[in-house]
């Protein structure tokens, strides 16, 4: 599923009743010097945010240099309010 397919999933919903946005955990790989940072930004730029909290933890090591990571978030009302 890409990035893509949350932008505006919830455009029909009204945004200023109360409303709990989803927490995404979303999976994936970088072969970076500084993983945790190359995979947020992976992310930010996928979702065209510029800023948004993500707690971010290394799974495991699946080939030399390369980790699995798991980023947790909130879907930012940016994206999932988006027309």
């Amino acid at each position: 599923m890409s990035a893509d397919s949350f932008r505006g999933i919830f455009r029909n919903k009204h945004a200023d009743k109360q409303f709990t946005l989803p927490r995404m955990h979303v999976y994936g790989f970088s072969k970076a010097q500084d993983p945790e940072f190359d995979f947020h930004e992976k992310i930010r730029i996928a979702l065209s945010e510029v800023a948004f909290e993500v707690q971010m933890h290394k799974v495991r090591l699946v080939a030399p240099g390369k980790w699995m990571l798991c980023a947790s978030f909130v879907l930012p009302e940016t994206v999932a309010f988006a027309k």
